[in-house]
């Protein structure tokens, strides 16, 4: 499985399971340049920095279909609508 470097998408909130909100979660240890190009629309977005293993989590979440991914702070990102995932060049 290829590295996922960074998810640029929505999470809705357990108390407002009807809304979303633009998000975006960043490997800890992500290339400098795919962190600037996560970041580049993040005015409005929240922005979480993530270990490796929480990282690796949510590429498995995506690669079994699951419809969300648990986030802490009962955010879970919507893994059905659309979203850009970044990986390193391989």
């Amino acid at each position: 499985m290829k590295k996922l470097y960074a998810f640029i998408g929505d999470a809705t909130h357990r108390d407002s399971l009807d809304g979303l909100e633009p998000f975006i979660v960043i490997a800890d240890d992500a290339p400098t340049d795919l962190v600037k190009k996560a970041k580049r629309d993040s005015e409005e977005a929240i922005v979480r920095v993530v270990d490796r293993a929480t990282m690796d989590s949510i590429n498995k979440s995506i690669q079994m279909s699951l419809d969300t991914h648990g986030m802490g702070d009962g955010y879970l990102l919507d893994l059905t609508d659309a979203y850009d995932m970044l990986f390193d060049k391989e």
